[in-house]
């Protein structure tokens, strides 16, 4: 045991400066990277490009750009008590929803997207969802809901 240390400490200090680095560099390197096919952004966000005909729930964050059109429209101090709230009943929707079951997808920013109802494919763009975050709820062949992130449990109470 003690030659075995030795011999190390010997070796460690016949390298160079750099040998050293290469060294511990080569024992951390670095996990494999998962392919981004394989994480669930680019999942759902295939699942999203396509006419959706599956049960889904699409939790759909306000971008950086809405948000800073509301933060236009209010005084730095009451536009704290907004983004506050927004984070609060994000986070507490999003745990519901992720504890749910459901399929869910989180996107961030509106996008049209398209569901199947009463066997056509329908566009919706959302334009007209005046809130910064909202869920949407889809059943086969029905419309989908859109419920605000503080009326999570009403969307699954109201099936």
């Amino acid at each position: 045991m003690k030659r075995t240390s030795i011999a190390f400490v010997l070796a460690i200090a016949a390298c160079s400066g750099s040998d050293v680095d290469r060294i511990e560099t080569a024992d951390r390197a670095a996990p494999e990277p998962v392919p981004v096919a394989e994480t669930a952004a680019a999942v759902g966000a295939a699942l999203l490009a396509d006419t959706i005909d599956r049960s889904i729930v699409v939790y759909v964050e306000a971008s950086g750009a809405e948000i800073d059109a509301v933060r236009a429209d209010y005084a730095e101090e009451d536009f704290a008590v907004v983004a506050d709230d927004l984070m609060y009943y994000r986070a507490t929707a999003t745990e519901y929803l992720e504890a749910g079951g459901q399929p869910l997808v989180r996107v961030q920013g509106r996008r049209p997207l398209t569901f199947r109802v009463s066997g056509a494919a329908r566009e919706y763009d959302f334009a007209d969802v005046e809130l910064l975050d909202f869920i949407i709820v889809y059943e086969p062949d029905a419309e989908p809901r859109i419920f605000a992130p503080n009326e999570v449990e009403l969307a699954f109470t109201r099936r």
